[in-house]
């Protein structure tokens, strides 16, 4: 298909100037909605806080944790309870959503299960409750329980650098950072894999739209994201600012792209 691309003086919305005041982003890195109020959170990671706004953009309230919550990154909300992954601090953290402190599980390691080098994302296994890690710099994906516990993981060529993952329908994505920069598809059982897209730069971030298509992010020389089809066409292109890196996207229920940036003018734009 030929590639359209969209510039980013077009339909878009921007917000969020960087900075420490409230509704202001300092390297945001995660973004995720609330499934039930349609509210946005997002990971302020120089800020040290977690930051809610409504579907509209508009700034609600702020929570942090001064005794763990440094650097927070990935972000996924799952009957209640708000996910972060603690990037520098090697575990992962739970909340009420209100910030209310739950837990914490991981610690700083190499190879041994529950032990994590910079897990990157989080998503949650709306079946069972199931928590799937992407630990990063071990490369590979770890799954706990709901109660936190460690159930497996696997490692692969397709598990390299992995910065997001998803659980759609039952159907496990993963993007990774491999030579190529891949999105992949994996089986139920992790034996299965089917490379959907390939040859991005620098991926590290997607979702998926309401028409199925894929919505990736790359950052670095594109500072972009790009549509592609189920069959991995390219269907289009957006330029997403030259004033920053892009760190996040996320695709709301009304199919709008929220991308989130460490940026020198707007930290948040919806598309």
């Amino acid at each position: 298909n030929k590639m359209k691309t969209t510039r980013v003086s077009n339909d878009h919305k921007s917000l969020c100037p960087p900075g420490k005041d409230e509704g202001n982003l300092n390297n945001p890195s995660g973004i995720t909605i609330h499934p039930v109020t349609s509210n946005i959170y997002i990971t302020d990671s120089l800020n040290h806080r977690v930051q809610i706004f409504d579907h509209d953009g508009n700034f609600i309230s702020t929570f942090t944790n001064d005794v763990i919550m440094h650097e927070p990154c990935g972000i996924c909300i799952f009957e209640g309870r708000v996910f972060i992954t603690q990037n520098p601090g090697h575990y992962v953290m739970v909340f009420e959503e209100d910030g209310t402190f739950i837990h914490r599980f991981g610690s700083h390691g190499e190879s041994s299960p529950g032990k994590f080098v910079h897990p990157y994302d989080i998503e949650i296994d709306k079946t069972n409750g199931d928590i799937y890690v992407c630990d990063l710099f071990n490369d590979r994906i770890q799954i706990y329980s709901r109660d936190y516990y460690f159930k497996t993981m696997f490692k692969s060529k397709f598990t390299i650098r992995p910065h997001n993952i998803k659980i759609i329908d039952q159907e496990l994505y993963i993007l990774s950072q491999t030579s190529l920069g891949e999105l992949h598809h994996i089986s139920e059982d992790s034996l299965c894999v089917t490379t959907l897209v390939t040859n991005l730069s620098n991926p590290i971030s997607f979702d998926i739209d309401k028409d199925g298509n894929f919505v990736v992010l790359q950052y670095y020389s594109c500072r972009s994201f790009e549509v592609f089809s189920r069959e991995g066409n390219l269907l289009k292109s957006v330029e997403v600012g030259v004033g920053g890196m892009p760190r996040a996207l996320m695709v709301d229920f009304k199919d709008r792209v929220w991308v989130v940036s460490k940026d020198t003018q707007s930290c948040l734009r919806i598309y």
